[in-house]
């Protein structure tokens, strides 16, 4: 995923599941409108702390990746 994803302010909807994707940038947290983010069956073994920035945020699909940790407690 590219850094200038967080370009792209008027997002709401990215689905990437099963893309062999393996990080996802710090700027996915200038995503204000973002409410559906679907990863599901990637390579991730982390998410950015910027995540927790996206306030409008309504499903977040992470199974088949993993994930060591949870990017932070609002997200426990």
């Amino acid at each position: 995923m590219p850094e200038a994803i967080g370009d792209l302010p008027d997002l709401r909807r990215i689905d990437l599941a099963w893309n062999r994707i393996t990080d996802v940038p710090p700027s996915i947290g200038r995503l204000r409108r973002l409410a559906v983010l679907l990863l599901d069956g990637n390579r991730l073994t982390g998410l950015p702390q910027e995540i927790g920035r996206l306030g409008a945020l309504r499903e977040l699909h992470l199974d088949g990746n993993a994930l060591e940790a949870s990017p932070g407690p609002c997200w426990s």
